[in-house]
Formats: structure tokens, sequence, C-alpha cells
């Protein structure tokens, strides 16, 4: 199966509003479109509002790159782990 989330999130760190790292709580909102075929379409036809809440750590790499491992759970998945990264501005 094969699922294309587009969420939009709200990230708030635990230990300041204005941290660069450290533990945080993600609200992600957004939809959801599933695919049961080979081949992947955006056209599916089968679609779904997914929403979640995570809770995770930014770990900082130098001055700017960072990674954060999470676990989330909500709708239309029970729970999942994953590991994000990125770049700060």
């Amino acid at each position: 199966m094969n699922a294309l989330e587009l969420n939009v999130f709200l990230k708030y760190f635990l230990t300041d509003k204005f941290a660069d790292t450290g533990p945080f709580l993600q609200l992600m909102l957004g939809p959801v479109i599933f695919n049961r075929l080979d081949e992947f379409s955006i056209n599916s036809g089968k679609g779904a509002m997914t929403g979640g809440l995570c809770f995770g750590w930014r770990f900082l790499i130098g001055d700017i790159w960072y990674v954060e491992p999470m676990v989330r759970g909500g709708f239309p998945y029970i729970f999942s782990a994953g590991v994000s990264g990125g770049i700060r501005l």
C-alpha cells in the first residue's frame, strides 16, 4: 500500500518556546491519499483526513543541522515511529 501524507504541523518545544534543541510535542493535520496498486497516482480516489500527535527530541548536529527521532499516534494510523532531519534558518 502506498500513502502520501500532506501534513501541516504545529511544534511546541517543552523546555522553551525559542528552543533549538530538546523535547517537543507536534500536532499534525492534513489529507492522506492511499493507493493499493503498484503505480501511485494522485487521482486514486481514495483518501482520508489524517491527524496525530508526536513526541520527539531535537538533537543539533553542528551549528545548523538537526535530527529528530519521534513517535506518533493518531488516525488513520495507530502508532508509528520515525526520524526526520533538516537545517535551522
